[in-house]
């Protein structure tokens, strides 16, 4: 066996894309007053779909309305920041020889444009980005074959109970964090091991790892 393998979701994740997507959907919704911070702390660990539906946008119009907000972000992605951490932890995960991956629903350009923005380009050692209609487990399989990973050294980080779903799925053991769009009652019922702060990741996956 070798280093640990890290695959990262990357919005609410590694990105703090909340502020830049509930500005957005409010938009969407055509709110016209500005929301107090009260109500806007309760779509804190909301999904997009459902932050959409509570602030009025029709069902029928979520699949435009997320293409949008996707080539939106592309042009704003300078103003999205990591949460406070994560640079610093990614960097260390990579300076003790974890390989490092990024598996997300968000367009690849998007996140290059992001890497390349703090400085993180050269940590990751491939970028699995698009659009999952079938969500993620298939783009999970597809990323093990293609980069011939081992199941037992491998790891899913990301914020959402399903990211944790379709990594087990996969054979993958599972690191839910709790600062992103899931809360952590959810992805205690189905990641291995919940995190507060992004220092403990490394530490979680280091004691749960035999890399003999």
């Amino acid at each position: 066996m070798g280093k640990p393998v890290v695959v990262f979701d990357f919005d609410g994740t590694i990105s703090d894309s909340f502020p830049y997507v509930f500005d957005f959907l409010w938009q969407q919704a055509k709110k016209d007053y500005q929301p107090q911070s009260a109500e806007v702390k309760k779509y804190v660990h909301m999904h997009m779909k459902d932050m959409a539906l509570k602030m009025g946008v029709p069902w029928w119009q979520l699949p435009s309305v997320y293409y949008k907000g996707r080539r939106q972000m592309r042009a704003k992605v300078a103003e999205v920041r990591p949460f406070d951490g994560m640079v610093k932890q990614i960097q260390v995960l990579h300076e003790q020889g974890f390989t490092l991956y990024i598996l997300s629903a968000s367009s690849r350009r998007t996140i290059r444009r992001f890497l390349q923005h703090h400085g993180l380009s050269g940590y990751f050692r491939a970028v699995y980005a698009g659009a999952a209609p079938f969500g993620k487990e298939p783009k999970v399989r597809r990323l093990i074959r293609r980069q011939r990973l081992q199941h037992d050294v491998c790891w899913m980080v990301g914020d959402l109970a399903t990211d944790a779903t379709a990594a087990k799925a996969s054979g993958m053991k599972t690191v839910g964090v709790t600062w992103g769009f899931d809360n952590r009652e959810d992805l205690a019922k189905a990641a291995d091991f919940v995190v507060d702060k992004p220092s403990d990741i490394g530490k979680i996956i280091l004691a749960n790892t035999d890399t003999m």
